[in-house]
């Protein structure tokens, strides 16, 4: 009998630490592996194993084996968690999926592109439907949790409880001019989240920011002499309701955006995205 590690239990497998992290309490709450198999004739319930059956024709990159272990691969695993997760989680778990946990400069465990490329071939596997519109709201480098959020609160469409912002980009490389690039000793400057064609720069700032009060400063005063305007946002603008809502008007001052809502979804939706962010720990 051929099984193959699946949903949760893939995404323990295959290590997307920022994933994990987030969505560690769904992952605790499965407390029994969960399996993937082919045939009826297979399936299987335990104390410590959970099937699910899929008869339907998988893309051939949906079944992995390796090194001895069978186990779907991340971007069949994806469609499979979208069947457990709301729209919202799902989007979220997409970026983190996509994220660059070690810098901008590191390798990414997965692209937008490639989940999108195999939902495009999955016709008829459950949780397709709700990957690809997640996939709408997804962008590769994202460097934690926390920043995610920021995309999540200013680019995702009113009805899901965002801004509407669009043109926001992760890791967004700027190439210094020469005065700046002496002043920094370095050629370009990667900043957390660029609105290129504005000059508008996000840096999220969490508890342990890792540079100091005179790096951040002569990294903005570089930025601002190109013409760039840099907005911090620390953890509590995020999590203080009112400390947001004064975010939230200076954000859409900068972009030129009245605020105007005209969905019956956005209120609920945002009280929703807010409620998804992470508690009691630093992202």
């Amino acid at each position: 009998m051929r099984k193959y590690l699946s949903h949760f239990s893939a995404l323990r497998y295959w290590g997307f630490d920022m994933a994990q992290q987030y969505f560690k309490a769904e992952m605790d709450e499965k407390n029994f592996e969960q399996y993937l198999v082919l045939n009826p004739k297979y399936r299987f319930n335990t104390e410590t194993a959970k099937s699910y059956l899929c008869i339907k024709k998988i893309p051939k990159s949906g079944l992995i084996i390796n090194n001895g272990i069978s186990v779907v691969s991340p971007e069949l695993m994806f469609l499979q968690l979208a069947t457990e997760l709301n729209i919202l989680q799902t989007i979220i778990l997409a970026n983190l999926l996509c994220a660059y946990p070690n810098g901008p400069l590191s390798k990414p465990l997965m692209r937008k592109e490639r989940l999108s490329a195999f939902a495009d071939k999955a016709a008829g596997l459950y949780g397709r439907p709700k990957a690809l519109r997640a996939l709408q709201y997804t962008q590769n480098g994202a460097g934690s949790i926390m920043e995610v959020f920021v995309h999540l609160f200013m680019g995702l469409p009113h009805n899901l409880g965002g801004l509407g912002l669009q043109g926001g980009l992760f890791n967004y490389r700027i190439e210094l001019d020469k005065e700046s690039s002496l002043a920094l000793k370095q050629k370009n400057c990667y900043v957390d989240y660029c609105f290129p064609k504005i000059k508008m720069v996000y840096e999220y700032q969490g508890e342990y920011h890792n540079e100091t009060i005179d790096q951040d400063s002569s990294r903005i005063m570089a930025l601002n002499r190109m013409g760039y305007t840099v907005k911090t946002i620390t953890k509590t603008q995020l999590y203080n309701l009112n400390k947001f809502n004064q975010l939230i008007r200076y954000i859409a001052k900068k972009h030129k955006k009245r605020i105007q809502i005209r969905t019956d979804n956005y209120q609920s939706n945002f009280l929703r995205l807010r409620n998804l962010l992470p508690r009691n720990e630093d992202n």
